[in-house]
């Protein structure tokens, strides 16, 4: 997995597009990471542990800049009116028709002052309308230390073990399946 964000940190750096990647790529990336840290922490030689965690700082590094090359690459996209043609992350996917919406309320601001009152509650009609989400009750079996971006687009988390959250049931799907979580039914 490793050799695969190196390579398209390569790409990104060098290609004007953005370079397509699996729908679930930063999914697989973040399991590796945590099994990554999981090694540095139960890694008792020093120096092994001090070149891992080198190695993982160096990584980390490398994919934040992944993600900041290939954010303004679906900003350029979104400014220029162009639809993403490529296989993308879903992170990604989900960031692009957020900021086309946003961008699109924006320029009716702009240009229909007069509409500017009734565009909050056309937002809330259409979040309505475009999908239903449906939720999951879980309980937490480990803790969770960064947030969690929901299906519906709202942020979950941090959690303790033992917390009980409802959250979409996609996401429920992915924790109970890390054996992070566990359902709960009422």
């Amino acid at each position: 997995m490793i050799d695969k964000v190196y390579e398209l940190w390569q790409q990104e750096r060098t290609k004007k597009e953005i370079t397509p990647i699996s729908i679930s790529f930063y999914s697989a990336l973040r399991e590796n990471m945590k099994e990554w840290e999981k090694r540095i922490e139960e890694e008792n030689n020093k120096l092994a542990k001090a070149i891992l965690r080198k190695q993982y700082e160096r990584t980390r590094y490398v994919i934040e800049d992944v993600i900041k090359i290939r954010t303004k690459k679906i900003i350029e996209l979104v400014l220029r009116g162009r639809e993403v043609t490529v296989n993308i992350a879903r992170e990604e996917l989900a960031f692009y028709d957020r900021l086309k919406k946003a961008y699109e309320r924006y320029l009716k601001e702009i240009f229909s002052p007069e509409e500017v009152a009734f565009i909050e509650e056309d937002e809330e009609k259409e979040r309505k309308t475009e999908f239903e989400v449906e939720y999951t009750i879980v309980r937490l079996i480990e803790d969770v230390n960064e947030r969690i971006t929901g299906l519906d687009g709202h942020f979950y988390g941090p959690f303790k073990k033992g917390d009980i959250a409802i959250i979409p049931k996609e996401n429920a799907m992915g924790l109970t399946r890390h054996k992070i979580a566990e359902k709960i039914k009422i």
